[in-house]
């Protein structure tokens, strides 16, 4: 597991996080890949790369920052646009076309007497690796997160400067087709 503490743009900080992945990167997108054409009902590459670009659009529309980021990652590790694209949006291509993702993966934020938060989570899947970051974008609040590799860091648990715990496995929002959960949560 890596740690990354970065701070920046959002492009800034996604360059800063591709450079410490950038020797996974590439496999990591090759893990996605398969584990989409294996794992779900996906027909073929095109289809999913077509789905994945989908989401992409629909997130530069809704968070223009967060595709700032992807592509930060995208130069920084050194791999191709549609590369950290498909990457990006593993989860949501395959709720989309029929496989949920397994419930498995727990959090838990605790705050212990005389010490600060703690984050705590069980990592059970297993087709990326999991980095640890601690960013502060441009005229945001902190945040420090365990986001997976070539992804928004809205992909894993976290907390940010506010002492609020963000996860997108601590409920199951409906899947809107074209929406990533990792942009909208609610």
């Amino acid at each position: 597991m890596h740690y990354v503490k970065a701070s920046g743009s959002f492009g800034e900080v996604g360059y800063q996080v591709g450079r410490v992945c950038s020797h996974t990167a590439e496999q990591v997108y090759e893990n996605g890949v398969n584990y989409l054409l294996n794992e779900t009902k996906a027909s073929s590459f095109a289809e999913i790369n077509e789905i994945a670009e989908r989401y992409m659009a629909k997130t530069k529309e809704v968070s223009p920052e967060s595709v700032e980021y992807l592509h930060g990652q995208a130069e920084g590790a050194e791999i191709t646009t549609k590369m950290i694209t498909l990457t990006s949006f593993v989860e949501d291509i395959s709720s989309e076309i029929g496989l949920k993702p397994p419930e498995k993966c727990s959090t838990l934020v605790v705050r212990l007497e005389g010490v600060d938060e703690h984050l705590f989570h069980n990592e059970d899947f297993t087709q990326p690796e999991v980095l640890i970051l601690n960013a502060e974008f441009d005229g945001h609040p902190p945040l420090i997160c365990m986001p997976y590799q070539c992804q928004l860091w809205g992909s894993g648990p976290g907390l940010n400067g506010c002492k609020i715990a963000v996860t997108n496995n601590g409920q199951h929002l409906k899947v809107v087709p074209g929406l990533s959960k990792q942009v909208v949560q609610g």
